[in-house]
């Protein structure tokens, strides 16, 4: 992997976790994502990190 790859999935990672953040602090004032769409949407960030820490095995 390519260091601007790495550092392209690093940038990722970080995103992703403030993206989360974001949802774990306002998700009960979503009024567009409630219940399961949001629990789906998160699961599929979280499916996102676990595959970017491990193509850079962290």
């Amino acid at each position: 992997m390519s260091p601007f790859e790495k550092k392209n999935l690093e940038q990722e990672i970080i995103d992703l976790k403030k993206l989360l953040d974001f949802y774990v602090g306002l998700g009960s004032e979503l009024s567009s994502l409630k219940g399961a769409e949001l629990e789906a949407h998160i699961d599929s960030i979280l499916d996102r990190l676990q595959e970017l820490k491990s193509l850079l095995d962290i």
